[in-house]
């Protein structure tokens, strides 16, 4: 179906990531590339995972990954609180 598998959402999301620990580590006045690197490599794997899990955990932060799934999770969520 339409559904992204989780190296979709690592694909959609890894320059986001990677963007803010390179403005992270030069805020902070790390200069050296071998650390921007190993760290925008972990940071484009890892954070978007992270923030796919949680986000499947809140349903209104779900839809900015899902939009139908996110909208029928609190529909149903709704029905069955309100019976």
């Amino acid at each position: 179906g339409s559904e992204m598998c989780i190296r979709d959402r690592v694909y959609v999301m890894h320059t986001i990531a990677a963007a803010g620990v390179r403005i992270l580590l030069l805020k902070l006045n790390i200069q050296a590339p071998f650390i921007h690197i190993v760290l925008g490599i972990l940071a484009g794997f890892v954070l978007p995972v992270i923030a796919y899990e949680i986000a499947k955990r809140i349903h209104v932060l779900l839809f900015f990954i899902y939009p139908k799934k996110a909208i029928f999770a609190i529909k149903q969520r709704r029905e069955i609180t309100h019976e």
